[in-house]
């Protein structure tokens, strides 16, 4: 790797890539807490400690797709916020042994992809407003 590599670049690692790295950095998963989960691994991979209370907002920041999709658990069918899928699939299915770490990154490899590009063609469609409050009105007024 060359001084100019930036392993901590969000464009760096896709998620699942993250979470596999992670995994290395952490001896003792668990559910329950975003410190001992996936969401801690991938931020481990990024170079950041897992604290818990904004770890949801640090992974988001790194992969913005996270914040506006919604997704299916591939295993139960339950809907929920990318992140809390992510948290859902990894806490019940995962650590519960239905399915393996491996399993849950290919997944998590291929969803993430279209997940990625659907925002990028969504900013291109609508670019950022630097006013939030506009974007407000335009949605609900």
């Amino acid at each position: 790797m060359s001084k100019n590599d930036d392993a901590g670049n969000p464009a760096s690692l896709s998620l699942a890539e993250a979470i596999r790295l992670g995994s290395l950095l952490m001896p003792n998963p668990a559910a329950g807490e975003t410190r001992t989960c996936a969401i801690g691994m991938a931020l481990l991979a990024h170079g950041s400690e897992p604290e818990g209370a904004l770890d949801y907002q640090r992974l988001m920041a790194i992969y913005p797709w996270l914040r506006k999709y919604r997704r299916r658990c591939p295993r139960c069918g339950i809907r929920l916020r990318y992140t809390g899928v992510l948290a859902h699939v990894f806490d019940r299915h995962v650590m519960k042994h239905q399915v393996t770490l491996d399993w849950f990154c290919q997944w998590l490899a291929e969803s993430e992809g279209s997940a990625a590009i659907a925002l990028l063609a969504d900013l291109a469609d609508d670019p950022p407003n630097p006013d939030p409050g506009a974007r407000y009105l335009q949605l609900y007024l």
